[in-house]
């Protein structure tokens, strides 16, 4: 037993001892659940997928990111070009490597989780002891949100923003405390990393750095520091240009902008928490708000441990762990404020809110600042000798176990769980179905699937030469002068030729493309193509993710000889 104690002691600061338990803690979490008992099948669900294919479909015609998407019963869809792409194409990139759909996103979601753990790990290791650090990497996998997210909800983007979290906070506090230029980059890349994973859990990070900064930035270097920030802040500007310019300049084209996806279009409104306390009747969802109201109290209650010794200890010496508990510990207050119903007036008249459509999101960013807050809380309490070690072991190994047994539940009594050939199945069936409609083009109507046609031309002969993704080309017989219809959804991108000559794309009534086409034979070319300003930000983009990541490879090759 001695030996054993000997060997945790010797290693437990190590990275590779921190890896191991957070590979441990991801088989436990996830490879083992999801092999038993599988996951949910979801409306998101099927739109992951539906991204996903259409990375694939992209990959298949020489690209490496849809500009459009040729699903959608065939007319098309824009939901990969205004969905943060990372998730989607390590999904069709794991799929092309493993043949198997469910394989391919039970992987991702496995080192999702394995790499939000081992960040964990980093964050609070650097700050605290180290077997905080190895406290708060399990604590990170069992907090009952996070479990939630795959077995309850399916959210796979923002179970993946989540793993982002740890590592935004880790370089974003180091930056904030010791000032070094050598943090910018690893920081602008795990920043960067977040905006092309989830926007929700970009936004909500930004707005929780509005309170975290401040009061974890070493103010004696503040204006040094802040120009740091702001570099930072550039770099993940450029290199994530080429996905938010497109969403900034167009996101009124797609059809997810109308104010009935935000909260402000839900019948009843925000659901706050407390969630049993809405004002509507909730018999058919008593058990869902119950289950929410558990997960978010367990949650909160983590913060109790760093408030107490921010209270009782407010005289002892501001040392930098303790400014990052305190730091952790009121930035999670802004996130319980932002999903509690005292925050409802906000919700009703702040349209950034409301974008994020469901308040309860919060609870990505208060689970992960709350463990850090009582991995750090914990730590400074057995270090004061408030606590004995042993019984801050036993506190620690009760919480994770108790939040075990809730993970237990909620795998277990996941609703609709589907097995792996169903998955497979389902992933085959969204290929041939319609998408959700919040991802047409804002102007595409259902009406325009009653003429499935390709190229209806009021009786003139047509004959289709080709019909690519994004190309389409297709000849007209002689006759009377028309207007073309063509099975696919307008977007102001699509160019057309007639006879090698440019003409206006139209826009039909349902929201499929119009060309008008003269008396002579005519020969149809029609093309998706980006306007100048996207091609030269993913020309940026490109350039600075490139220097990025020579600039990190150069750091890791210069440690060993400044040693």
């Amino acid at each position: 037993m001695s030996l054993f104690v000997d060997f945790i002691t010797r290693n437990v600061a190590k990275p590779w001892f921190g890896f191991a338990t957070a590979l441990a803690a991801s088989v436990l979490t996830i490879a083992i659940p999801i092999y038993v008992h599988g996951f949910r099948e979801t409306m998101d669900m099927r739109s992951h997928l539906s991204f996903a294919h259409a990375f694939q479909s992209a990959f298949r015609a020489g690209e490496v990111y849809p500009g459009w998407s040729n699903d959608n019963l065939g007319f098309g869809s824009v939901g990969a070009r205004f969905y943060p792409p990372l998730p989607a194409f390590l999904s069709a990139v794991f799929e092309l490597g493993t043949g198997d759909w469910h394989l391919a996103y039970s992987l991702n979601l496995f080192l999702w989780m394995l790499a939000g753990g081992f960040g964990m790990f980093l964050f609070i290791r650097e700050w605290g002891p180290p077997f905080a650090g190895i406290f708060a990497a399990v604590l990170y996998t069992v907090v009952p949100y996070h479990i939630a997210e795959i077995y309850r909800f399916f959210l796979y983007a923002e179970f993946a923003g989540m793993a982002v979290l740890p590592f935004c906070f880790l370089y974003l506090t180091r930056l904030c405390r010791r000032g070094n230029w050598k943090d910018v980059i690893p920081l602008a890349i795990s920043s960067s990393i977040l905006v092309l994973t989830h926007i929700p859990i970009t936004l909500m990070m930004a707005l929780t750095a509005l309170v975290y900064v401040p009061l974890v930035i070493d103010r004696s270097r503040w204006k040094k520091i802040s120009l740091r920030l702001a570099t930072a802040a550039a770099i993940v500007v450029a290199a994530t240009a080429f996905f938010w310019l497109p969403v900034a300049t167009e996101v009124l084209w797609v059809a997810h902008s109308n104010p009935q996806f935000t909260v402000a279009g839900y019948e009843h409104g925000p659901m706050l928490f407390p969630y049993m306390l809405v004002d509507y009747d909730t018999t058919y969802m008593l058990s869902y708000l119950r289950h929410f109201d558990i997960v978010t109290v367990l949650t909160m209650g983590l913060l109790i441990p760093a408030i107490a010794l921010l209270i009782i200890g407010r005289r002892d010496p501001q040392g930098s762990s303790r400014q990052v508990m305190a730091a952790a510990t009121l930035s999670a207050g802004l996130g319980i404020f932002l999903f509690s119903k005292p925050s409802a007036f906000l919700w009703t008249n702040v349209e950034l809110l409301q974008r994020l459509q469901y308040p309860w999101r919060w609870l990505s960013i208060v689970s992960v600042l709350s463990v850090a807050s009582i991995a750090l809380a914990l730590a400074s309490l057995v270090e004061q000798k408030r606590v004995m070690l042993r019984r801050g072991v036993y506190c620690a190994v009760l919480l994770l176990v108790g939040f075990a047994s809730v993970d237990i539940r909620q795998i277990r009594s996941t609703p609709f769980a589907i097995s792996a050939d169903r998955f497979n199945q389902l992933a085959k069936e969204v290929e041939s179905e319609k998408v959700a409609d919040h991802w047409w083009p804002v102007w595409a109507k259902a009406a325009a699937f009653d003429n499935s046609e390709l190229v209806t031309a009021a009786g003139r002969e047509v004959q289709l030469e080709s019909w690519e993704k994004d190309r389409r080309v297709f000849r007209v017989g002689e006759g009377e002068p028309v207007t073309v219809r063509i099975a696919t959804f307008y977007y102001p991108h699509w160019q057309a030729k007639v006879n090698g000559s440019p003409v206006e794309v139209g826009k039909a009534d349902d929201g499929t493309i119009t060309i008008p086409v003269g008396k002579e034979s005519s020969k149809i070319e029609i093309r998706f193509e980006e306007p100048a300003r996207n091609r030269v930000s993913a020309v940026v983009s490109l350039i600075v993710s490139i220097l990025m990541g020579a600039a990190l490879l150069f750091s890791f090759l210069r440690k060993p000889a400044s040693k």
